[in-house]
């Protein structure tokens, strides 16, 4: 029997309606990537109802951090992200952009659930196990809580001792001010630890 865990997205639901997301909140994406991920959702799904696939749908926030004892790390092109486009200007000496600071969030920049690659390695594995009993598992994949650009700018700065120059810049387009996963139903199934946003700064330093 075929079994499968799909890399899905918080971006499947667009704009928050609630302070927190819960696995039934409608997904109504607002930008190309979150359509693409709830169009292979609807896919893997009709899949299970044709053939009896057993299916994980993991919905991730923000995925952060890396494996440095593998030596793996995220690499986009062009980098989109905002941890490692602060550590990128960073290291390069260079001034980092806030994309917009008038959203409806504390202290007007974008809110975001950060959750560590490595923790997420370890909940695909889970995921595995429990499609075995479930046959169907969709479930948000985010520690429940959010961090502002600002704040992820002041974290960064507690680990690294000090923090590239910023400006602030234009919003982009298809960014929802907050994106926060309610976690009840995730750590029914997967209770053990998660990294902290900190933890998963230190990962980064070289």
């Amino acid at each position: 029997m075929t079994r499968l865990v799909f890399s899905s997205s918080c971006a499947t639901y667009g704009l928050a309606k609630r302070k927190t997301i819960s696995e039934a909140h409608p997904q109504e994406p607002v930008n190309p990537y979150g359509r693409s991920k709830l169009q292979g959702e609807e896919m893997i799904l009709d899949q299970r109802r044709l053939k009896g696939w057993k299916v994980a749908v993991l919905r991730y926030f923000n995925v952060v951090g890396r494996d440095a004892a593998a030596g793996l790390a995220e690499r986009h092109e062009p980098e989109t992200h905002v941890i490692p486009n602060i550590l990128k200007a960073f290291k390069a000496g260079k001034e980092f952009t806030v994309h917009g600071k008038d959203y409806p969030t504390p202290d007007g920049t974008c809110i975001r659930d950060y959750v560590d690659v490595t923790d997420l390695a370890s909940v695909h594995l889970a995921a595995l196990r429990e499609i075995e009993t479930r046959g169907l598992l969709v479930s948000n994949a985010g520690r429940g809580r959010g961090s502002s650009v600002l704040e992820v700018f002041a974290a960064f700065e507690e680990v690294f001792g000090e923090a590239p120059r910023r400006k602030v810049g234009p919003r982009r387009p298809g960014d929802p001010p907050s994106l926060v996963a309610d976690a009840k139903f995730f750590r029914s199934w997967y209770p053990h630890p998660l990294k902290s946003l900190e933890d998963s700064l230190r990962s980064l330093k070289d």
